[in-house]
């Protein structure tokens, strides 16, 4: 008998989905130390983005405290270098690399020093801020992705905030099972 591809993809994408979420309930009954047959309701955790676990980088912790003062950020890092020079592209280089790396921490500070670039200059460094906001995931960028929104004239970049905006508020997978219980 011979399985069309398609429907091997199809069957591999179910089991990992399977998978993942086997992941995480033994995730969260590690964590809790609780499991699915004690006869009281699960509790339902809020978090302020994905609550997974990375290897080579930090691991996220729940329930980060909010940004207060959001518009009271500090200005974004201007580049030290002359505009198209070869050491103004490995200073981008370098500092996209940095807004990657803050997007691992699950702290208010890595969370404002990514969005006070939302407002750099330079529109590489503005782009991968956005995809740091995204990567950190946590909804108290919300508001000041909200007035970054209303302050810029570039319809695409008004779009790409609004998306992740969108993106940010969906519910994760952890509140979405949860959510299934109650």
């Amino acid at each position: 008998m011979v399985v069309p591809p398609r429907r091997i993809a199809w069957l591999a994408g179910g089991a990992a989905a399977v998978l993942a979420v086997g992941i995480l309930i033994q995730q969260q009954t590690a964590t809790t130390g609780k499991t699915i047959s004690d006869t009281e309701p699960p509790v339902v955790r809020k978090t302020s983005g994905p609550a997974d676990s990375r290897p080579g980088k930090p691991t996220r912790q729940l329930g980060a405290p909010a940004i207060q003062n959001l518009p009271d950020l500090p200005s974004p890092i201007e580049p030290p270098h002359a505009p198209g020079s070869p050491e103004n592209q490995d200073w981008i280089t370098q500092r996209i690399s940095e807004l990657d790396d803050l997007a691992w921490y699950d702290d208010p500070e890595s969370l404002g020093k990514i969005l006070t670039e939302l407002r750099n200059p330079l529109l590489e460094i503005r782009a991968a801020a956005l995809s740091a906001t995204r990567a950190f995931g946590s909804r108290d960028a919300i508001p000041y992705l909200a007035a970054i929104s209303r302050e810029t004239k570039d319809p695409l970049e008004q779009k790409a905030i609004a998306d992740l905006i969108e993106h940010l508020n969906l519910p994760t997978v952890l509140e979405q099972f949860n959510g299934d219980f109650d």
